[in-house]
């Protein structure tokens, strides 16, 4: 959208819109940095669960991980949908974004994503699904939020 069009389209915009909007914007911020903070104490905690050789502490804090990475995902999303609606001319900083390269073969009736890169595989049920399990993968296994990793489709055997 041209900043012509941005200018039209904001003022008519009512007050109490916009005021609702920045309410919602600032749970939404609250909840990101507890649901940050969770990760960063999970991620302590699986630490210390492989200093132990607790394999079962590890795969269930591992599995929280990923729900939280999740739950961090969908409020970035919503947080730059509640920007690009009510607050375009405001600038927002974009965190740098890193491209992992991922491979996909057939695998029975599932579909293997190879991630290069890290050495790590992880799989999916539909081919056309298979890009949230390799960043969720790639997201987990780098403790980086996923709205920073991208993936690029480079093998495709299917």
């Amino acid at each position: 959208m041209n900043s012509a069009a941005v200018a039209q389209v904001i003022p008519l915009l009512q007050p109490a819109d916009r005021r609702q909007a920045a309410y919602y914007r600032a749970e939404l911020e609250e909840r990101q940095a507890l649901v940050d903070d969770e990760i960063a104490v999970c991620y302590a905690a699986l630490g210390a669960c492989k200093g132990r050789g607790d394999l079962r502490g590890v795969h269930r804090i591992g599995q929280v991980i990923r729900d939280r990475q999740k739950e961090q995902f969908e409020l970035h999303r919503l947080r730059e949908a509640l920007r690009r609606r009510f607050f375009p001319t405001q600038a927002t900083p974009t965190p740098p974004v890193r491209c992992f390269d991922v491979e996909i073969t057939r695998d029975g009736s599932w579909w293997r994503i190879g991630i290069p890169d890290l050495d790590d595989v992880t799989t999916a049920r539909h081919h056309g699904s298979a890009e949230m399990p390799a960043r969720e993968r790639i997201a987990f296994s780098t403790a980086t939020p996923i709205a920073q990793v991208a993936v690029r489709i480079v093998g495709d055997h299917g």
